[in-house]
């Protein structure tokens, strides 16, 4: 059996997402209600994400949808997992690009890897005849 996920300070992860989103609009030399209008999504939601918290009650930390993750990577014209801090690494407790933030070079290199080895049913079949 699995041990339970730790508890994450989601604060890192939201302020290493918000450090990608800003990092590629700046890059792609879009405003925010530029990058608001093609990920169709207002001025006010982009500028919520740059600063890694969501509206309402100060201080909520943001944890966007997977739909608001592809709107921002189709916006900006990269794949999803350009936006996800860490992404070729295990989820740790803290997000270590908070720590020490990628630059766009680094942002822009994703290149993941999956360490274990996939079989499909198909594939095992095939190996026990």
């Amino acid at each position: 059996m699995q041990s339970p996920p730790p508890d994450l300070d989601w604060k890192t992860y939201g302020s290493a997402l918000a450090h990608r989103i800003r990092l590629l609009r700046v890059d792609a030399d879009m405003t925010q209600e530029e990058l608001g209008q093609r990920a169709g999504m207002s001025r006010n939601q982009v500028q919520n994400f740059e600063r890694g918290h969501g509206t309402g009650k100060n201080g909520r930390v943001l944890n966007p949808t997977m739909e608001k993750i592809y709107q921002l990577a189709y916006a900006l014209n990269v794949p999803p997992a350009v936006l996800l801090p860490d992404v070729g690494r295990k989820v740790q407790p803290r997000s270590s690009s908070a720590e020490d933030p990628p630059t766009l070079e680094e942002i822009q290199n994703v290149d993941i890897v999956w360490s274990h080895a996939v079989v499909r049913d198909s594939e095992s079949e095939d190996a026990q005849a």
